[in-house]
């Protein structure tokens, strides 16, 4: 038998000893592992994934990432609907109070300074009537507006007490303790007056228009200043107000877009998916939102301005003419009532002042005499800027800042009879007219003429102040009820835009 030899394998034998696979040189650039992950590679163990950070004790995981980063955009939100809610709240109130107390109580206060004026024009007409039986309509006329004009300053008073806020009622109280004292006066100078004594008559009448003049009038233009600086207040705090809260919504928007945009990173980083519906339609109704929130804001604020600037000042201006009017015709009563002397004059120069108060030359150089040339040369001018350059007064105010064409064309009717007016009053103050023609001068003067026109433009300013505070109103409601809804609806989103996600890490 032949032995055969055994051919060796073709397959090399095992070879104990190092790997012969070529060996992998370490990246020069790459980071330096800590000592201790080294050693263990070098003994061939398998290190934990590193742990997450711990912040005050939580470790700050994927998952509580995602809920801070949930929970912060919510606040942010939450913050926004409470500024923004708070703004809209405030300036419905400021609406509500100004429309419905503050302006109404001033306009109150102003009618108390024009009853009070004319009830002492009214009192000083009835006593120039005397005995003249022919001018007995006259003077039953005289009494009965005297009649009405005490009851609603006493009835305006109440009023305009209404809204002080608790603030000094004492002008209310000297208002209406006043006049109760000034009718018993007046009451006493009408019956002497029949009685045959002029002397006391006139006597009774001088105690009564002093009082007039020196405690009544001073107290409601006190009245008056306290609600007029009432309204001022509330206008300047809610404008400072909204200016405030602009800016802050203005923060409080930047920081919510911060943490939606640090959101979208996170999640983009972490989970790959480009961007979140979630976050992008709670972005998306943030930026409507908010956009539309500062614009109602500042719609607020316009409809504001409108109803203060545009509306009450120009009330107040033509309610301080129309009282100093009727205080200018009265004290033109008390002119011819009083004979030659010291309060004759006196009268007069009160007069004149008042005049002066309606309408004046920078220097105030106008006379008695020369005074209806003025109110004559200003009723033929054209332009406000003239007025504003050449003259001054009340009358020169409403022009100046009137808003409406319908009230400028009632100022150009109101000046036309005030110069008409004045003119009419020199016929009254000559020292050689008979006093029949004197009275007959002096009830030819038609003050309606320039009391009309001021009450139509009031009216007008009146109805344009109503208006922009019901605008306003509405515009503050609306927003009160959208902005739940908007603040709501975001932060579904936000939550629906990190839910899912926070669950993916939690079953992985």
């Amino acid at each position: 038998m032949v032995a055969t030899a055994k051919l060796p394998s073709s397959s090399p034998p095992p070879v104990s000893g190092p790997s012969n696979r070529p060996a992998t040189r370490p990246d020069p650039q790459a980071p330096a592992l800590p000592a201790g992950v080294q050693a263990g590679r070098r003994l061939g163990r398998r290190l934990p994934p590193p742990r997450p950070r711990r912040i005050f004790g939580v470790e700050m995981s994927t998952p509580v990432l995602f809920r801070t980063l949930e929970v912060l955009t919510v606040a942010v939100v939450v913050v926004f609907l409470i500024v923004t809610a708070y703004a809209f709240a405030s300036a419905r109130n400021t609406f509500g109070a100004v429309g419905a107390k503050t302006a109404t109580a001033a306009r109150s206060a102003f009618e108390v300074q024009t009853a009070l004026a004319e009830m002492d024009t009214s009192v000083a007409e009835a006593m120039l009537v005397n005995g003249d039986r022919g001018r007995q309509p006259q003077r039953d006329q005289a009494l009965a507006s005297y009649q009405r004009s005490a009851a609603r300053a006493s009835d305006s008073a109440v009023s305009a007490a209404e809204a002080l806020d608790g603030g000094d009622a004492r002008p209310v109280r000297d208002v209406l303790n006043g006049v109760s004292e000034y009718q018993r006066r007046v009451e006493r100078a009408l019956l002497l007056q029949q009685r045959g004594d002029d002397a006391g008559a006139l006597a009774e009448y001088r105690q009564a228009t002093d009082q007039m003049q020196g405690s009544l009038l001073p107290r409601a233009r006190e009245l008056t200043d306290a609600n007029v600086a009432q309204l001022d207040a509330k206008y300047s705090e809610q404008n400072d107000q909204i200016q405030m809260v602009s800016s802050t919504v203005s923060g409080v928007i930047v920081a919510c877009f911060f943490i939606l945009a640090v959101s979208q990173v996170f999640l983009f980083r972490r989970t790959r998916r480009v961007l979140n519906g979630g976050l992008l339609a709670a972005s998306l109704l943030l930026v409507g939102g908010t956009t539309m929130a500062g614009a109602g804001l500042s719609n607020a604020s316009t409809n504001l301005r409108a109803a203060k600037v545009d509306a009450f000042d120009s009330i107040v201006t033509l309610s301080r003419a129309r009282a100093t009017l009727y205080g200018m015709r009265g004290s033109q009563s008390a002119y011819l009532l009083e004979p030659d002397g010291d309060r004759r004059k006196a009268a007069e120069q009160r007069y004149l002042r008042e005049a002066q108060a309606l309408l004046s030359t920078p220097t105030g150089s106008a006379t008695i005499a020369s005074y209806s040339s003025l109110a004559t040369a200003f009723s033929n001018e054209e332009s406000p800027a003239t007025f504003s350059n050449g003259y001054r007064g009340l009358f020169v105010d409403a022009f100046t800042s009137t808003s409406f064409q319908t009230e400028r064309d009632n100022l150009k009717k109101m000046v036309a009879s005030y110069a008409r007016f004045q003119a009419g009053d020199l016929a009254i103050r000559n020292p050689n007219a008979p006093q029949p023609d004197v009275l007959v001068a002096y009830f030819q003067l038609s003050l309606p003429t320039i009391d009309d026109p001021i009450a139509a433009s009031i009216d007008v300013n009146t109805e344009a102040f109503d208006a922009a505070i019901d605008r306003g109103n509405r515009v503050a409601t609306f927003w009160q009820i959208v902005l739940p809804l908007v603040a709501l609806a975001s932060i579904a989103l936000v939550v629906l835009g990190f839910r899912p996600r926070i669950a993916e890490y939690q079953r992985s």
